[in-house]
Parts: C-alpha cells; structure tokens; sequence
C-alpha cells in the first residue's frame, strides 16, 4: 500500500485475502494511534451507509425523497438545486433539527412538508411502496382508507368527502378554499412528522420489534406526551415530545416540573427498565448506549454499581436487581430510576 495502491485497485481475491483477520491485524499493528481513531471514524461511517434499510426500504421501489435515508452528498445535491447553502448533513441531522441554520433555514422549513408530501404521493403507483414501522403507521397518509380519510377531515371541521388517500395527498377534492387550504396544511404537516417518525424508528436498536415500548418516553410524540402528563394532572400541559421532555427542552409552571421530574419520570423509568425484563422481545439499544441499560448489567457490571454506591455487591445481574422489585431498598431504587432516566436521556440524543 505503502507504493500509492488502494484497496479498490486490488483483484477480488487479493482483497479478500488483504481482508482476512490475521492480515488486517498485522496492519493495524503498524498503525499510530491517531491513525486507528482516523480509521474507526472512517468505517463507522461506511457501516452507516451499508445499514439495512427499516421496514422494506432497501426493497421499495420509489425512495428518492426520503429524506431520513439522504447521505451528506444527497443533502448537497438537493440543496443546490433548491440554491440553498450546504448543510453539511445528512437527512436525518435535517429531519431532527440538529441543523445551526442562517437565513436559509426558513426557506428549507418551508419547503420541507412539501418535499415529504411528494414522497407520499410517490408510493401510490410505485411497484413496491414503502411499509413503515409500526410507530409511524398512523401518519402514513398513503396507507390510509376512505374512513380514516373521511375522519380525519372531520377532526378539521371539513365534511367528508368519501375520496381515497391518494385523493387527498394529491389535493383532488371538492373543497372551499378555506378549507382546501386547512386540510393541505395539516397533510403537508403530517407528511414531514411521518418522516421524522421513521428517522427516529430507524435510529432505536430494535424498538419497532420490541413488545413492551409503552413506557418509552424517548419515543412519545406530542399526543402520548400530553396524554402521560394528564394523567399525573398537569394544567397547562407544554406541547412537547419525550425527547424534548427528556433533553428538558420544556417550559414547566415550577410544581408540574416538580411532579415530572420528582415522581413520574423516575416511576416511568423504572416501570419501562422491569417492563423489559418479562418481555417477550425486550428493547436492544444501540451499542453506544448500553453502558446504562440496566436489564443488560452482567453481574461484575451490577456488583460494580453497587460498590460506587458503597453498597455490599449481590452477585445479581442487572435483570436480577430489577425482579426484586420492592424488596430494592429505596435508595438502591432511586439510584437505578436514576441510570435509567440517563439511559433515555442518551437515547433521545440518537434520536
């Protein structure tokens, strides 16, 4: 290699004979410490890029404006042509808002729902059109039926029209302009959340085959998040998600704060830590955050926290602790609620 040879100029069989562990470890050996972390960023980056697609999405047949599967050189290429500034991203950074935007921010907000609209419109007369998870089925617009087409309208105030959803995404109804204009807002809108619903399916480990995730808070959209924070009678409930919840990206009146952070989200946490000890298929998070996934502590992990907390070890998993339940002594209790709202936390940022 040393002579200006690249991987890609090599034979077939002389890569996968360059390729072989025991050749790859006397390479690596040579290498500077530097040169490892260059490396390690360069081939987490080519493992992202070769991921399987979520749901059928490496088999659907019209994929070109899902913005949560955009590479960095998709991103730029769909900004030149729109003549905005590169964001220097790729499409799930966009759909999640970890964008620092100028002046040009707005132009792409505005042109966004659109964009994720036409990618609805697109799986109508597709061969293969995309089916999404679970979680984001009920913001599939194109999947729905005249009912829910029909009861969506109603929701708006608009008389229903017994047209299909192709009708709809495609604005071929017989709408007041007043109207026609409410429903199309509100389509736009759904368009973009579905796509920023499946940007978050695709970023959760196993989440969509997970079997107890309703304590999931890092999950929640705006309406479960108002529907948790009912239930613990919080007045001026902030429109927020679990993520916003979890990153503490929320105006609070100072008691409702109190309420959440001191009783529901630690009560929640724990509830969603046991709950996928007895599930039939628990939740896998990613590699990068399993340090906290307490249902995954092995007993040196579990014994290990146990002694940073000047507490005698118990030769217990993680799992085990947990199956205790409320023979945990409560400061033992607090402390798992504890790794177990950070856990959340750190996966809300994957988000």
């Amino acid at each position: 290699m040393g002579s200006g040879a690249s991987f890609a100029a090599l034979p077939k069989e002389a890569l996968n004979e360059a390729f072989q562990e025991e050749a790859l470890t006397q390479v690596m050996g040579g290498l500077s410490r530097e040169q490892l972390q260059t490396l390690q960023k360069v081939v987490s980056t080519a493992l992202d890029s070769k991921k399987p697609g979520l749901g059928n999405a490496d088999a659907a047949s019209d994929m070109k404006r899902a913005m949560w599967m955009w590479s960095k050189e998709i991103v730029s290429e769909a900004f030149d042509e729109i003549g905005l500034p590169n964001p220097k991203c790729n499409g799930k950074q966009l759909l999640v808002g970890e964008v620092v935007w100028k002046t040009e921010g707005d132009k792409w907000k505005e042109m966004a729902p659109y964009a994720a609209r036409k990618f609805m419109g697109d799986q109508f007369d597709t061969p293969v059109p995309f089916e999404p998870p679970e979680s984001a089925k009920k913001r599939a617009v194109y999947l729905w039926s005249v009912e829910q087409v029909d009861e969506f309208l109603k929701e708006l105030g608009v008389k229903p029209q017994g047209k299909s959803a192709k009708e709809l995404v495609a604005d071929d109804m017989d709408l007041e302009d007043e109207d026609r204009t409410k429903v199309n807002k509100e389509v736009n809108k759904l368009a973009l959340m579905f796509q920023e619903d499946v940007s978050m399916a695709d970023s959760m480990g196993n989440a969509e085959k997970g079997t107890d995730m309703q304590r999931a808070i890092f999950m929640w959209d705006k309406e479960t998040t108002a529907m948790a924070l009912k239930e613990i009678k919080v007045k001026d409930a902030p429109e927020a998600t679990g993520k916003q919840l979890l990153a503490g990206d929320v105006s609070w009146e100072s008691a409702d704060k109190k309420k959440w952070e001191e009783e529901m989200l630690p009560m929640c946490v724990m509830n969603f830590l046991t709950d996928q000890v007895e599930a039939d298929t628990p939740f896998e998070p990613p590699a990068e955050v399993k340090q906290r996934c307490v249902y995954l502590w092995d007993e040196a992990q579990a014994d290990e926290f146990l002694k940073e907390m000047d507490v005698k070890p118990k030769g217990k998993s993680g799992k085990q602790l947990l199956q205790l339940g409320g023979e945990l002594e409560p400061e033992l209790r607090k402390a798992l609620a504890n790794v177990g709202v950070m856990f959340m936390q750190d996966l809300a940022q994957l988000a």
